[in-house]
């Protein structure tokens, strides 16, 4: 075999055997939807899922990107960066200012409605063992993402009394039907907006 063919056939068996550690491997968040809804001033936080399809090789987390955040303060130090053994899965819920994947605090002044959206994407490699007990570096593995979604909504307080106000101004409206005395003839009803007083009072307890 001349030395170009023997270089050919290891070049070959060395793209093989990148290619057979590329596989990727499992990411979800916690909640599974990605999305998150809370008033402005909350924080959110999001736990993780990930899971180690290979039965031979080590799986070693070593970045997470989350994009760009408006309107609050992302937080990703939470992140253990975990290392996975063949086969192993891993579940970390999400526990302010202890565990999780990433948090997120919108500011007091964050519009109503305001959102973030994205991608959590995590980076790894494959390692022919425990990286902490003689394992060796065998390649990257194919990056993994999760979407996700957080989203400014009123407080529970200030949406009950929405829907308070709303029924308050129903039985207003109905309350208020005028009728003509009994007499023949077409019946006129009006309907007082009375729920508009009650839109200007809840804006001014905002």
């Amino acid at each position: 075999m001349t030395l170009l063919a023997r270089t050919l056939v290891l070049g070959l068996a060395l793209l093989a055997a990148a290619a057979a550690h590329a596989t990727s491997f499992t990411f979800a968040t916690l909640p599974a939807s990605g999305a998150l809804n809370g008033a402005a001033g909350d924080t959110l936080g999001f736990g993780y899922v990930v899971a180690n399809p290979s039965a031979t090789d080590w799986l070693v987390i070593t970045s997470l990107d989350a994009g760009t955040f408006i309107d609050g303060t992302p937080d990703a130090t939470l992140f253990d960066f975990p290392v996975l053994a063949p086969g192993a899965s891993l579940s970390v819920a999400f526990i302010a200012g202890t565990s999780g994947l990433f948090a997120f605090t919108w500011e007091l002044a964050a519009p109503l409605g305001a959102s973030n959206s994205g991608d959590f994407i995590l980076g790894a490699e494959w390692w022919s063992g425990d990286p902490g007990a003689g394992g060796s570096f065998l390649s990257l593995a194919t990056p993994a993402s999760a979407t996700y979604q957080v989203t400014v909504v009123p407080e529970p307080s200030a949406a009950l009394l929405v829907a308070t106000s709303l029924a308050l101004a129903s039985c207003a409206g109905r309350g208020a039907l005028t009728k003509r005395s009994r007499s023949h003839g077409p019946r006129r009803v009006t309907v007082r907006r009375g729920w508009q007083r009650l839109l200007v009072r809840m804006r001014r307890l905002r």
